[in-house]
């Protein structure tokens, strides 16, 4: 009712005061704002922040895409008719009503794209929902047909620039060379060899980019790290427990031409998808069929 104009706002703001979080779906919630949007008020808009506050730690964000966390199994799904891509479409568009400038609706926007299966998602719904959330989008933040130059400096030094004429696809990169990142005094003084990179758009359209670095370390002993996943390897030993040995460093020590046993472990607490793990060999390690 309210995306067809009628004003029902008093009648959300009573459902959401009724149910709370804890009897509303993250679906709801997104219809919720669409409706409370359509007349900010005093009390409404303290709503509103306290239902985007809410759903902002619902959110699961990577450097370029973004999904809500939803609490349903598979099995619920089949009963429900529920559908991530469909939460993530109601969102995204509750999102473009009380908060378009947000980069959590580009993210959505890509994460959305991301899931396609030739050029479709995996339901009717999901096409329906994901094409008019998507639809909105486009009328909000790409309304201007592209035609602009983008310039891109580092510091002073220029680095190149593109033209951008029309809708296309076409991505283009520029390559800095790390060493005109680092010269050999950075390394010991960062502090004082600080640079800026520039990017200038004249003209009008939305341009979208991004920044990344392709880097080496200088050191082979490497720290943990955790980006999203937890992968833990364990070796055992198969005829004799001394032929695998476990250092105090953290390092392993295997005996020369013994059967070794490596159990690989991955977790993740994020939906993930086309996701391939690759588990290098130790060096002076050949695969074995166990069946042989």
């Amino acid at each position: 009712r309210a995306k067809f104009l009628q004003n029902v706002t008093d009648q959300a703001l009573h459902l959401f005061q009724r149910s709370g979080f804890e009897k509303l779906s993250l679906e709801a919630l997104g219809w919720l704002l669409v409706a409370l949007s359509a007349e900010k008020i005093h009390n409404n808009h303290q709503t509103i922040e306290l239902i985007y506050k809410y759903l902002k730690g619902k959110v699961s964000e990577t450097s370029e895409t973004a999904n809500f966390i939803t609490s349903y199994g598979d099995d619920g799904q089949l009963v429900m008719l529920h559908s991530n891509q469909r939460t993530d479409a109601i969102l995204l568009e509750s999102l473009l009503c009380i908060d378009p400038n947000s980069t959590l609706c580009t993210k959505l926007c890509k994460g959305l794209q991301a899931n396609k299966v030739k050029s479709a998602w995996k339901s009717t719904q999901e096409n329906c929902f994901v094409s008019v959330a998507l639809d909105k989008y486009f009328h909000i933040k790409e309304k201007d047909t592209p035609d602009f130059v983008a310039n891109i400096w580092y510091d002073i030094d220029y680095c190149g620039q593109h033209q951008y004429k029309g809708r296309t696809t076409n991505t283009y990169t520029i390559n800095i060379p790390m060493k005109a990142i680092l010269s050999p005094s950075s390394l010991f003084n960062m502090g004082n060899n600080d640079k800026n990179l520039i990017m200038q758009k004249h003209g009008n359209g939305r341009l979208y980019y991004r920044i990344a670095m392709n880097y080496a370390p200088s050191s082979l002993q490497l720290n943990e790290v955790n980006y999203g996943f937890k992968i833990e390897r364990t070796y055992t030993a198969i005829d004799d427990p001394s032929h695998v040995e476990k250092q105090s460093d953290g390092t392993w020590k295997f005996k020369l031409q013994k059967i070794i046993r490596v159990t690989l472990t991955m977790a993740t607490t994020q939906r993930r998808y086309h996701i391939a793990l690759i588990d290098y060999l130790p060096a002076g390690c050949e695969p074995l069929n166990t069946k042989l």
